[in-house]
């Protein structure tokens, strides 16, 4: 199924739901929507951070039920070797009544269209993570979030001989340190399957005018 065509609508529990790739900028920012209802304190990319990030091996769907939004999805290669991510996302007052389950088959089947036998997510509260293993999906690890509340803030000891610059100031570093010390990291970074981040992805989450589309529910991102 293209990421171009439009998806049928689908009848569960007496629901009619429509899942549809987004295309205008309405349809985005009903995508924007979605994801700052259900995660709040996540930052939403702009209609043009998203519209730059579809393609071929990235695409997004919003969900409606009787021409009212529901729910999105995203799906897309993930940063993990040889794996999709898959992000299902329903409103709150629109839960419980099969839509999720209908966005993550989509999902799934747009997944193998592009060649990947593997996906994934996150899950962020034990609701979720139930709602996952009832189609297969498995813990496979753990991420921990630390947060530090952000007050008067003595000024920075640096180092003798280093510098501190800002990368909207100088973005030539930004690009030299992918081989100086990206591609090292993300070697080393303890992770389920090795990560893939070519230097075109580096480039666009050091971007000042451009940050990195998380998938908030899943990731074998």
């Amino acid at each position: 199924m293209g990421g171009a065509d439009p998806v049928s609508p689908a009848t569960v529990g007496g629901v009619g739901i429509t899942i549809r790739p987004v295309r205008s900028g309405e349809d985005y920012g009903a995508w924007r929507q979605v994801l700052l209802t259900v995660e709040p304190d996540e930052r939403a990319p702009t209609a043009g951070e998203l519209r730059a990030q579809a393609g071929p091996q990235q695409r997004f769907f919003v969900a409606e039920v009787d021409g009212r939004l529901a729910g999105s999805g995203a799906v897309g290669r993930s940063d993990l070797a040889g794996s999709a991510f898959v992000a299902p996302r329903v409103l709150p007052a629109c839960r419980r009544r099969g839509i999720g389950s209908a966005i993550l088959r989509l999902l799934a089947e747009q997944a193998a269209a592009m060649g990947f036998g593997v996906a994934g997510g996150i899950v962020e509260d034990p609701g979720l993570a139930c709602f996952a293993e009832r189609y297969g999906f498995r813990e496979v690890d753990r991420q921990v979030q630390q947060v530090r509340v952000i007050g008067a803030e003595p000024p920075p000891q640096v180092p003798e001989g280093v510098i501190i610059v800002a990368v909207s100031a100088q973005p030539r570093l930004w690009r030299a340190a992918y081989e100086s010390v990206g591609a090292q990291a993300f070697h080393d970074m303890a992770t389920i399957s090795p990560l893939e981040v070519t230097p075109e992805q580096w480039e666009r989450t050091g971007s000042p005018t451009r940050a990195r589309c998380s998938s908030p529910w899943p990731v074998a991102r």
